[in-house]
């Protein structure tokens, strides 16, 4: 990396440092206003994957992966990391620091806005430079979402969701559209304490000028009052530009956990 690129690394660092206690600060400042003004609540998820499937389903390391995904909220207000490692080797794949606010969060309709700093790392051959013959590469984005939900009823909901993602430095400059329209199915009963939820969703996605049009579908499988589940995730190209395979499909095996901390 050169001194001009390392300059750029430093500085954006700092800044999503900067971005984040400032949002702290407003956690605690804004929380003050609410009814349960000293309650945090903390969850999160640690996964395993054999594919590595992106938020967006397309996007796939095609690797096993570990995903953490972890949730701090307190009021309206919620700092959502998610921290992806390539299982071969345990090597970094991308880290993403969500940054959330519920505009409106009644029983039938909520919203959301995030915005986000995030990091990606690739590997690269430097063999035919003065460098070691492997490297990883450093790319960073910013990105922005605006989420609806609106509840049908107590198990079907409607997410309308659209992400723009800018990318920082290099060649990866151009603005990126993910435009979705998500449905959830959730704790559907199989008898007992089993349950399976649904999620298909439809998709549009505008990659560096490229455009593609694809429907995708998970399912989960999970057992009451037990922090394991699993789940699965298939994609398939409609009709698109962008480079990618036809299908995709991915299984994930979580653990989930949840602590809410009261300050007495």
């Amino acid at each position: 990396m050169n001194s001009a690129s390392g300059k750029l690394s430093t500085s954006f660092l700092q800044v999503t440092l900067i971005v984040f206690l400032l949002f702290q600060g407003v956690i605690y400042t804004a929380s003050a206003q609410v009814n349960d003004p000293d309650t945090i609540n903390f969850s999160g998820s640690l996964s395993v994957t054999n594919k590595g499937i992106s938020v967006i389903p397309v996007f796939t390391l095609g690797k096993p992966a570990l995903i953490n995904s972890f949730s701090l909220s307190k009021g309206r207000f919620s700092f959502d990391p998610t921290l992806r490692f390539n299982l071969e080797g345990f090597k970094p794949w991308a880290f993403i620091f969500w940054f959330r606010y519920k505009v409106v969060d009644s029983a039938r309709f909520s919203f959301k806005i995030g915005v986000n700093p995030s990091f990606s790392f690739k590997d690269v051959d430097l063999s035919a430079s003065n460098y070691s013959d492997k490297s990883i590469m450093l790319r960073r984005y910013l990105a922005g979402e605006l989420s609806p939900n609106f509840m049908i009823s107590k198990k079907i909901s409607i997410n309308p969701f659209y992400l723009v993602g800018h990318g920082i430095g290099g060649n990866v400059n151009n603005y990126n559209n993910y435009v979705a329209l998500r449905t959830s199915i959730s704790n559907v009963g199989l008898g007992g304490d089993y349950s399976f939820s649904l999620s298909p969703q439809v998709y549009y996605l505008n990659l560096d000028h490229k455009e593609g049009f694809y429907v995708a579908s998970g399912i989960s499988f999970k057992k009451a009052n037990f922090p394991f589940s699993i789940s699965a995730m298939f994609n398939r190209t409609i009709d698109a530009e962008i480079d990618s395979d036809d299908f995709i499909w991915n299984v994930t095996l979580s653990y989930s956990f949840s602590q809410k901390y009261i300050r007495q």
